[in-house]
């Protein structure tokens, strides 16, 4: 819809992964977990069955994943949907493909990840590194109830903390799917001896800058009560910090997510690092270009990670630097 506000990344996508001979291919694609939101138009911007069917257009450039990343539920989902189907399908024929020569060909290639199995970190290239934080076999164990009601797949998200080099400079990424509160507990009482694993330079708001990662709703309260383990485990940043809302805009009403409540913990969070520039450093793509959407773009470089200003702003905002190896500078 021309007149609609939404920022359509599909192009920006394919452009990134363009191959010569058209085709086009992506290095590793991490499902979280299998949400609608989180794997909708997968089947339009996919090649979702075997690589020796795969045949890249400039009429119909569906990109070639050349490893996909899940967590167990996604092998043996409970709730699989029209709109899971395809992803889901491939996802099966890939696993089914393991342990054989051909399940390490390009196009054929799953990760299956859980803190109980034995691939708990890595690395893509010479530059990036990994280390896998969520789910445990139990958090990824979603059961089927005997009522209508279908249970959260919310704490099978893969937790991924990222590592990117660039020259003498490493900056860190959290990325975590909608992991909830219970999660970051037991991430936290696993690495409480070594909070600086959990370092982040930038973190991806769980659950869509949710109350329900950090906090418990109190049956008889109704209110939400804050937990100190989650927030420990999730306030581990190093410098400034950036935090990034991968949501609509977060108001000062009863959503959740996104919640304003669970902004301004986040807020606090940056704030107890450096108490300057706070609510810039609080991103949100959904009002990213001066209130309208436009995507959230970080430019890695020898001197540590820069905030990529939208161009149509870029006159009256300032480029912010999250430098690795010299102090954060602010125009």
């Amino acid at each position: 819809d021309d007149n609609d506000e939404a920022y359509d990344f599909a192009s920006e996508l394919r452009q990134a992964c363009a191959r010569p001979n058209i085709r086009y291919e992506l290095n590793v694609f991490v499902l979280t977990h299998p949400d609608k939101d989180h794997l909708g138009g997968s089947d339009k911007l996919f090649h979702l069955e075997s690589p020796s069917k795969y045949q890249g257009s400039q009429k119909s450039p569906l990109i070639l994943l050349r490893e996909i990343w899940v967590s167990p539920y996604a092998i043996d989902i409970a709730y699989p949907t029209d709109t899971s189907k395809a992803l889901i399908d491939e996802i099966k024929r890939r696993n089914r493909l393991k342990g054989t020569p051909e399940g390490e060909l390009d196009g054929n290639r799953i990760k299956v990840l859980s803190t109980d199995g034995t691939e708990l970190r890595g690395s893509v290239g010479s530059k990036l590194e990994w280390r896998l934080l969520a789910p445990s076999d139990q958090e990824a164990d979603i059961p089927v109830p005997e009522d209508a009601d279908r249970p959260s797949c919310n704490d099978s998200s893969l937790v991924i903390q990222w590592t990117i080099s660039e020259g003498s400079a490493q900056t860190r990424l959290i990325i975590a799917g909608d992991a909830g509160v219970g999660v970051w507990e037991r991430i936290w009482r696993d690495w409480r001896q070594y909070p600086d694993q959990l370092g982040w330079q930038v973190l991806l708001a769980s659950h869509h800058c949710s109350r329900s990662s950090m906090a418990r709703k109190n049956e008889d309260s109704e209110e939400y009560e804050y937990s100190s383990e989650a927030l420990a485990a999730l306030g581990q940043v190093i410098g400034d910090g950036f935090v990034v809302s991968s949501s609509k805009a977060v108001k000062r009403d009863d959503d959740n997510p996104p919640s304003w409540d669970a902004k301004q913990r986040y807020l606090d969070i940056l704030r107890n690092a450096n108490p300057n520039n706070v609510d810039r450093r609080f991103l949100n793509p959904e009002t990213h270009n001066n209130g309208k959407p436009a995507p959230v773009v970080f430019e890695l470089t020898e001197f540590g990670l820069r905030r990529k200003v939208p161009e149509k702003v870029a006159k009256s905002a300032a480029a912010v630097t999250l430098g690795a190896t010299r102090p954060s500078t602010y125009g």
